[in-house]
């Protein structure tokens, strides 16, 4: 900054300046739907790459901020590298309206908050899995699955083709 008058007059700002550290947070936005307990990649912009040299990032999936886990400098602080974007686990928890904040970790008033994005379960069925099974009528097979997120009740449904067994229908 100059002052107009007086050019004797001004302030430099530098890397380690506050004033650079504008953040445009790019991923998550209020239309990600991420899988709890994927990885996910934090993506954001400040007007000059690399200033503040580090930033923080918080996460909020329970109505608590938490430092995001991570292992640049002292582990778990939250603190990284401002390269523009780092992976993220997702936790288990499942939200409707999880938010990440990003700040300089030498300012606590440049904080800018994600917009709301949602953490959903997931689930994969690992057993019957190619489609091609065969089981008899009368027999006990196990259906199993995996899951991610914070999931404690399932309802499984049986469809496709049940030629002859009393109380399943017939195909529609």
């Amino acid at each position: 900054m100059t002052d107009a008058a007086n050019a004797n007059v001004f302030s430099a700002s530098t890397a380690q300046s506050s004033t650079l550290a504008i953040f445009t947070i790019q991923h998550p936005v209020s239309t990600d739907v991420w899988a709890a307990e994927s990885s996910k990649t934090l993506q954001w912009t400040t007007p000059q790459p690399g200033v503040p040299t580090n930033v923080k990032i918080e996460y909020n999936v329970d109505g608590t901020w938490k430092n995001l886990p991570e292992t640049d400098g002292t582990p778990n602080d939250g603190i990284v590298t401002n390269s523009g974007s780092i992976t993220w686990l997702l936790p288990v928890n499942r939200n409707v309206a999880a938010k990440i904040r990003i700040s300089d970790p030498n300012d606590a008033t440049s904080i800018i908050e994600s917009d709301p994005f949602k953490i959903r379960g997931d689930m994969t069925i690992t057993s019957p899995t190619a489609g091609t099974e065969s089981w008899e009528v009368g027999t006990t097979q196990a259906v199993t699955w995996t899951k991610h997120g914070n999931i404690t009740n399932v309802n499984l449904q049986i469809t496709g083709f049940y030629s002859g067994i009393a109380g399943l229908g017939e195909p529609g």
